[in-house]
């Protein structure tokens, strides 16, 4: 028996086996088609608490600007600086 002819012969199997089974795909998750929700609730002292949603397609550095708007006056930006990591405020009472 010679080892050369043997070597080759395991050689053959391996250079032509299939590739390895894949995981199954993972589902896509099943979402809803929803708008961003603002809700305003009037307090005390002129105040209002606006809330909003988060949406699960937005990305994760995402940020917002609140604007107020009495009447057909100019919207008025209420934040300098943007809102991160936050989908709710308190307002201050508009002047």
């Amino acid at each position: 028996m010679s080892r050369p002819l043997l070597l080759p012969r395991l050689l053959i199997p391996l250079a032509f086996a299939e590739d390895p089974p894949k995981a199954p795909a993972l589902p896509l998750r099943q979402m809803e088609a929803l708008g961003r929700g603002v809700v305003a609730i009037h307090h005390a002292e002129g105040k209002v608490f606006v809330s909003w949603r988060l949406l699960g397609t937005d990305p994760d550095d995402i940020a917002f600007h609140l604007y107020q708007q009495s009447g057909d006056a100019e919207p008025a930006k209420l934040n300098a600086e943007p809102l991160k990591k936050a989908t709710a405020s308190r307002t201050p009472p508009r002047t």
